[in-house]
């Protein structure tokens, strides 16, 4: 609820007002005759009640942004003060009190980025660490616990690693049951589309399968998300393969292969796993088996035939270095084994149409 002390007033000046002004109104506090006077210098937005410093010095490209964001020009200018998003509700005015741009010394904007330097250095974190949008808001709850509480220290209020393993665990089955729920109409639709794919751990030797899921909401919204990717052991033959899929996609709704678009490259194992539910092949696969065959298969010609040629010369030596050359083409060819099956196979399809 919003407070009684507060109101906010739109802009109903004559003159002609920039198109930022939809999302902004004027700030009236009530004073002790109960009746409400403006504050002067400031001005906040309409829905998220977030406020801005306003005046000759303040600038207007954060009002422009900030009415883009919740006032988007592609709907209409009407003004709707409530809403279920809570990912648009930010702090109240009361609760915060006014925000205002912070003017930092020459020092302290050194210190600033003497930390994020040692962050990213001493942490081995990236660069872009600090373009992040969940550093930015976790950076904006730290000050306003300072504003509300005064100095505190930091190590009570960042909670251990285990605590954030919890979390995260936590909001993950969260999240699978909102798009659970979000499935169903483009499930009726047929407007959903899975993309799955092996990948292997080279160290481990572990393989994975990972599924990407695109699909169109009932809002028209295009989605993209990469689904899951497990662990997945065993023959990668086509009965395990349409049997792990089918328990993976049980638990966000999907029933039924007929429901959902396949796309998938041209493995023998997908080939005959989803030959009765009329799959899409990617064509990117296809290129790029195409590029290969086309600019490296005569370079591995030729490497064969190098050595073929310096095996049959080191058969003339000694039985010894005889051995010693098998043993090197032998462990040439092991390594030349490990290539992904799927791979392989969609390959060798490629070679044999013309």
């Amino acid at each position: 609820k919003k407070n009684q002390k507060y109101r906010l007033v739109s802009n109903d000046s004559t003159k002609s007002l920039a198109a930022w002004w939809r999302a902004f109104g004027f700030i009236n506090v009530q004073n002790e005759n109960n009746k409400f006077e403006q504050i002067v210098g400031y001005i906040s937005c309409l829905k998220c009640y977030h406020t801005f410093r306003y005046g000759f010095k303040s600038g207007t490209k954060h009002f422009v942004d900030h009415a883009d964001r919740y006032f988007p020009l592609i709907f209409s200018d009407s003004v709707a003060a409530n809403t279920d998003d809570s990912n648009l509700v930010q702090c109240k005015l009361e609760q915060t009190g006014f925000q205002r741009k912070a003017k930092l010394t020459i020092k302290e904007k050194n210190e600033f980025k003497d930390l994020y330097a040692k962050l990213i250095c001493c942490d081995l974190r990236p660069f872009t660490i600090v373009e992040d949008f969940g550093f930015e808001h976790l950076a904006n709850m730290f000050i306003k616990i300072g504003a509300q509480y005064g100095l505190v220290d930091a190590k009570d209020l960042i909670p251990s690693r285990r605590t954030i393993g919890r979390s995260v665990k936590d909001l993950a089955d969260k999240y699978r049951l909102e798009l659970k729920e979000e499935l169903t109409e483009p499930l009726h639709a047929k407007a959903v589309t899975i993309a799955p794919d092996f990948w292997q751990n080279k160290f481990k030797q572990q393989a994975y399968l990972g599924l990407n899921i695109t699909y169109v909401n009932i809002n028209h919204q295009y989605k993209s998300v990469d689904l899951f990717c497990r662990p997945f052991n065993g023959t990668k033959s086509y009965d395990l393969i349409l049997k792990f899929l089918t328990t993976q996609l049980l638990e966000f709704g999907i029933t039924n292969l007929m429901d959902v678009n396949i796309i998938t490259d041209r493995g023998t194992n997908f080939i005959k796993a989803f030959a009765k539910y009329d799959p899409v092949y990617c064509f990117g696969h296809r290129l790029n088996n195409v590029l290969k065959i086309c600019f490296f298969q005569q370079q591995n010609t030729k490497k064969k035939k190098e050595t073929n040629h310096s095996t049959n010369a080191v058969s003339s030596g000694t039985k010894q270095t005889l051995t010693t050359a098998s043993l090197v083409v032998e462990k040439d060819d092991l390594s030349s084994s490990s290539e992904s099956d799927s791979s392989e196979s969609e390959e060798e399809q490629d070679k044999q149409q013309p």
